[in-house]
């Protein structure tokens, strides 16, 4: 008698299916290390971790294995692949390796490439933060590279809890997450929107088309007033029209954009301009000096 097998595809395959058409895969191993006598490859590897996490299990990444072992990895892959070469060992080898490549820099090009290829909107990004409440003892880490996990402000209300802090950058069109930063459990908004903003006007002044930071006040800090040159901060809502002058091209897509002085009042949503160019608001933006 025949043995009937029974494998489990559930949502999985739309999830590997998106990954082929978008090209992850290969994208990845165009990256990171290529190893003649490997089985997967780096980018195989990483597909594999997105279809754990996306599998609804709660198993470390050790038991990925056990994970594959009534899947059709022939369908979520290609023939050939089994579960077992999903081990520790491997994937343990592919994140030493994006650590290495720079995990923050792997994402962004990633997602900047998927943008590319479906016609996504990336000029408008949007920057936030959350934090990420720690219970049970903790065992300090050696590695002085690593964030710290402390106390900060818990936007959670749980001030007695140590915590870590998550940036995160969008993109206005589709929500695609653009960066991802993480932060020790006592950095401020006013520090991470600093940096990141000072990072992104580095990144974008000789960029082709305007690209714009959308985020909270923590974005102006108010020294962008002493700076030389002129600083333009927009307010994202109707509302704030009477803040300064409005008109800037961007209006359709973020709705009635006004400049604000340096003397109002921000305590709304602010897009800040990361391009440099005589269509912003019908003058030329010659600084961004100090946003935090």
């Amino acid at each position: 008698m025949a043995s009937v097998s029974v494998e489990r595809l559930d949502h999985l395959g739309v999830v590997a299916s998106v990954s082929k058409d978008l090209g992850l895969i290969e994208m990845i191993d165009a990256r990171l290390l290529v190893h003649d006598q490997e089985e997967i490859t780096a980018g195989e590897a990483v597909a594999g971790m997105i279809l754990n996490g996306l599998g609804f299990s709660d198993r470390p990444l050790t038991l990925t294995p056990q994970f594959f072992a009534n899947k059709p990895l022939d369908l979520l892959f290609h023939e050939g692949v089994r579960a077992e070469l999903f081990n520790r060992f491997k994937l343990g080898r592919t994140l030493d390796e994006a650590y290495g490549y720079g995990c923050a820099l792997l994402l962004s090009e990633l997602a900047l490439s998927v943008c590319r290829q479906e016609g996504i909107d990336a000029r408008f990004n949007h920057l936030d933060t959350t934090s990420f409440s720690l219970t049970g003892d903790d065992v300090p880490d050696s590695d002085e590279h690593a964030m710290a996990i402390t106390h900060g402000y818990a936007k959670d209300h749980r001030p007695d809890l140590k915590q870590a802090v998550l940036e995160l950058m969008v993109s206005q069109d589709g929500g695609v997450p653009l960066m991802s930063k993480s932060w020790d459990g006592n950095a401020s908004d006013t520090q991470i929107f600093q940096e990141r903003a000072h990072a992104l006007l580095a990144t974008f002044k000789d960029a082709p088309s305007p690209r714009y930071l959308v985020a909270d006040a923590k974005l102006y800090t108010g020294r962008e007033c002493h700076q030389p040159g002129q600083t333009r901060l927009y307010h994202a809502y109707s509302g704030y029209a009477q803040a300064g002058l409005a008109g800037d091209h961007a209006s359709a897509h973020v709705g009635h954009v006004a400049v604000s002085r340096c003397h109002d009042t921000l305590s709304a949503p602010l897009v800040v301009p990361l391009w440099h160019g005589p269509e912003v608001a019908g003058g030329m933006v010659t600084g961004i000096s100090g946003a935090g």
